[in-house]
């Protein structure tokens, strides 16, 4: 079974970090990193760029 997992972070560093545990412990990343700007409209939060990056993880079957 393949498992699909997405991670986000507001700073590329903390997702960079992020991806590279997955990746140890056995995700691939699919695609590139996207980024989108998140605009906040309540509680006066600042608007900000989100970083997401897709991976996923095939699952062993035993034989």
């Amino acid at each position: 079974m393949l498992q699909y997992k997405i991670l986000s972070s507001s700073y590329p560093e903390v997702l960079e970090k992020e991806v590279n545990e997955m990746i140890a412990a056995g995700w691939v990343p699919q695609g590139g990193v996207g980024v989108a700007y998140k605009h906040e409209h309540a509680h006066n939060l600042v608007s900000h760029l989100v970083y997401v990056q897709v991976i996923t993880l095939q699952d062993q079957v035993a034989g």
